[in-house]
């Protein structure tokens, strides 16, 4: 009993793990096309925050419920 409740909390703690990874990919993914977009484009701000959102809106839902920008940008 007790061993089957610690490999249930290891298993949770390795899916909250890959769950900030991800989140971690994808902010250093988003910020690598900021970057591009600003250097190479020359866009302003403004327009780089509605290209990201628009991106961010377009993608699958399984992939935005993994995503907490909010909570996991630095």
């Amino acid at each position: 009993m007790m061993s089957e409740l610690l490999v249930d909390f290891f298993f949770q703690c390795c899916d909250e793990l890959q769950d900030i990874k991800f989140c971690e990919v994808m902010n250093i993914i988003i910020d690598i096309l900021k970057n591009v977009l600003t250097e190479k484009l020359l866009l302003s701000k403004d327009i780089i925050d509605s290209i990201i959102d628009s991106f961010i809106a377009a993608l699958p839902c399984y992939i935005k419920e993994k995503l907490v920008f909010l909570s996991c940008e630095s």
